[in-house]
This record gives structure tokens, sequence and C-alpha cells, in this order.
């Protein structure tokens, strides 16, 4: 059985560009915040986008400016389901959940809690579109 660390390793920083150390250097981040990072790509990558992995990516592109009615929001959630079954660095999805902060329209946020392996329960919140323009 792969340690703990085995199962998050490391990968390069990136919120909306690279991230850089003092140095200058591309930052690197790891653990928990690494899981975060990868499941909000994986959230905002289209399945058929990556060559060599055709089945990787929930599409939530799929959704710009789709109503989020209960039919969507269902087939997100379990869009997001099948993705996270296939990352054994989680043991269960425990729930998907779905807000609009500060009752800005424009601005959805999706809460994804998960059990990951050799952690308690964690909570991610994601704003995949940012502000509409």
């Amino acid at each position: 059985m792969a340690s703990i660390a085995e199962y998050y390793k490391t990968d390069i920083a990136f919120e909306s560009d690279y991230l850089r150390t003092a140095t200058g250097d591309i930052d690197t981040i790891s653990g928990i915040e690494n899981l975060r990072q990868a499941l909000f790509h994986r959230l905002i990558t289209t399945p058929g986008t990556l060559i060599h992995r055709p089945g990787y990516g929930v599409g939530i592109k799929d959704f710009i400016g789709a109503p989020m009615n209960v039919t969507n929001k269902i087939e997100i959630a379990s869009r997001i389901e099948e993705q996270l079954l296939l990352d054994d660095r989680f043991e269960q999805l425990l729930g998907v959940s779905f807000s609009v902060p500060n009752n800005n329209p424009e601005l959805l946020e999706i809460v994804v809690r998960v059990k990951p392996r050799g952690y308690d329960e964690q909570q991610f919140q994601f704003t995949p579109f940012g502000e509409a323009s």
C-alpha cells in the first residue's frame, strides 16, 4: 500500500498563472492543496481535450450560461462523482452543493465534500466561472 505522501505528490502551483517563489522559480504545491488544485483542474477540463486521457474532466464549461436548475445540478454532481471514482486519492464523495456567493447571481460556487485517503473530511469550494463580464 502506498504512503499518504505517494498519493498526494507534488505539482506545479497554478492559479490563473504559474506561481513564483521569492527567487523567481516556479512554485510547487503538495499535500491536500495539490489535491484541491487537481480537483479544480478536473472540473474545468472538458472530456476529450487531453489526447492521452480522453475521459478526464467534468466539463463544467458546458454549463456556462445554462440555468442552474435541478437537472443541471444533478448532471454536474454526477460528473464530479464519476471523476472522483477514477482518482484513488479519494475514498468517498460526501456531497456536492451549489450556492450563489454574496447573493451575486453572476457567480456560482460549487462546494465538494470529500473524504481523501488518509485525511478527515475536506470541503473544497470552487468558483469556476469567476465573475461574468
